[in-house]
C-alpha cells in the first residue's frame, strides 16, 4: 500500500474514534507507519486532509448513486434508490461516515464555491449530491410519480431526513436497516401525497 492510502486509512480511523481536534497529525504518521513529514508533504494541513476524506465520500456517494439511479423508471424509484445507496455507503463505510457527518473544525457554508482551494472544492461536491436529490424530485414531478408543490421545499426534507437519520445511525446507535425503512416509508410515503408540503 503507498504512503497516501496509509495516511488516508490511518486519518478515516484515528478522526472517527477520537475526533478531527483531538487527533494530531504525528499520531496520524505513526498509526500509517509514516512519517508526520511524509503526511504535510501529501497534504500539507491536517484541515487539507479532512477536505480529502470528505471528497472522497461525497464523490463515491455521487458515483454510485448515479449508477443505481440508471435504472430506475420513474422519479419515485429513483429517489428510493438513493436513499438506498445513502444507507448502503454509511452501512459499508463506518469511519468514512462517522468523519462524514461529526462536527466539523471549520463551516463549509461560510466559504464561498468560487474560492480556490479545497473548502470550495467540497461544498461543490456537496452541492453536486444535492443537485442529483433534486433532479430525482424533479423527475418524480414530471413523470407524475411523486405529488410535490414546491421542489426546493421538499429537497430541504429529504436532506435533513438524510441528515439525522445518518447522525442518529452513526451516533445513537439506531439499527441502520430499521432506520432505512423508516426513512424511505416516510418520505416516499408523504411525498407521493398532496400532504407532503406540510411535512
Amino acid at each position: 500500500m503507498d504512503n497516501v492510502k496509509k495516511v488516508i486509512n490511518s486519518a478515516y480511523k484515528l478522526f472517527a474514534k477520537h475526533g478531527y481536534e483531538r487527533t494530531p497529525v504525528l499520531e496520524i504518521a505513526k498509526n500509517a507507519e509514516v512519517s508526520s513529514g511524509t503526511v504535510i508533504y501529501h497534504f500539507k494541513t491536517k484541515e487539507n486532509l479532512l477536505c480529502m476524506l470528505h471528497w472522497q465520500f461525497i464523490n463515491t456517494l455521487i458515483s454510485m448513486t448515479n449508477k443505481k439511479i440508471l435504472r430506475s423508471k420513474n422519479g419515485k424509484e429513483s429517489l428510493v434508490t438513493a436513499f438506498e445507496e445513502f444507507f448502503r455507503i454509511l452501512k459499508a463505510n463506518p469511519n468514512e461516515s462517522r468523519v462524514m457527518f461529526m462536527d466539523k473544525p471549520f463551516k463549509i457554508q461560510n466559504c464561498s464555491e468560487f474560492e480556490p482551494g479545497p473548502l470550495a472544492d467540497l461544498k461543490r461536491m456537496i452541492r453536486q449530491y444535492i443537485n442529483l436529490l433534486k433532479s430525482c424530485l424533479e423527475q418524480g414531478r414530471d413523470d407524475g410519480s411523486l405529488v410535490i408543490n414546491d421542489v426546493q421545499e421538499s429537497l430541504s426534507s429529504v436532506t435533513s431526513m438524510l441528515i439525522g437519520s445518518a447522525w442518529i445511525v452513526l451516533f445513537a446507535d439506531a439499527d441502520i436497516d430499521n432506520t432505512k425503512k423508516a426513512v424511505i416509508d416516510c418520505i416516499v410515503n408523504k411525498i407521493s401525497s398532496s400532504s407532503f408540503t406540510n411535512v
